[in-house]
């Protein structure tokens, strides 16, 4: 494990939630059940359903969260392809605060996290044509969202794959120190 990293079941609030899927003549039906959170005492509402299409396989995208008034709650998983999905914590009173976890989402494990305000999310697609889709609880705003530095020195996050597409967004994101000071002086 490298500095700063730990595992993905250490994160504070973070929870795996185990998707339902049949399959019959016709294909594949697959369920995410929203009420599998309240076992956790969390009531998750839907503001925005979020479906990215990556062409490549190297694209990166992250680390992106939101403040305080939009700081938000995100319930992410891999439809088709495959990800190498990264988790940053933010929250200076949470025991993990600067440390990053990983996990390898894809279509065919049947997994999605639940990630709470304060926890960074980035990814880097593994296969070509992999999508990501989120169910996020507050909408947009520009003005509350940070994009991190993907290669920010007090992190160290460590990417499998040389990135392929990156955005000027991405490619310009601030450092987690001032990150992390923005969003724990509007917290919740």
């Amino acid at each position: 494990m490298r500095r700063n990293q730990c595992n993905l079941d250490d994160l504070q609030g973070v929870h795996r939630i185990r998707m339902h899927s049949v399959t019959d003549n016709r294909g594949t039906t697959t369920k995410v059940n929203i009420p599998d959170l309240r076992t956790f005492n969390i009531e998750f509402k839907i503001d925005s359903y979020l479906l990215a299409n990556n062409i490549f396989s190297g694209t990166v995208r992250g680390i992106h969260l939101q403040v305080s008034p939009f700081a938000e709650e995100k319930i992410v998983w891999c439809p088709s392809g495959e990800i190498y999905d990264v988790l940053v914590d933010f929250r200076v009173e949470s025991q993990t605060y600067g440390k990053w976890a990983t996990i390898n989402l894809a279509a065919e494990n049947l997994e999605c996290l639940y990630l709470p305000p304060g926890i960074g999310h980035a990814y880097q697609t593994l296969m070509s044509h992999s999508q990501v889709a989120y169910l996020i609880s507050r909408e947009y705003s520009p003005t509350h969202s940070l994009t991190i530095d993907l290669n920010d020195k007090d992190l160290e996050i460590f990417f499998p794959e040389t990135f392929s597409q990156i955005s000027e967004k991405d490619k310009s994101g601030i450092s987690f120190k001032e990150a992390s000071s923005i969003w724990n002086s509007k917290k919740c």
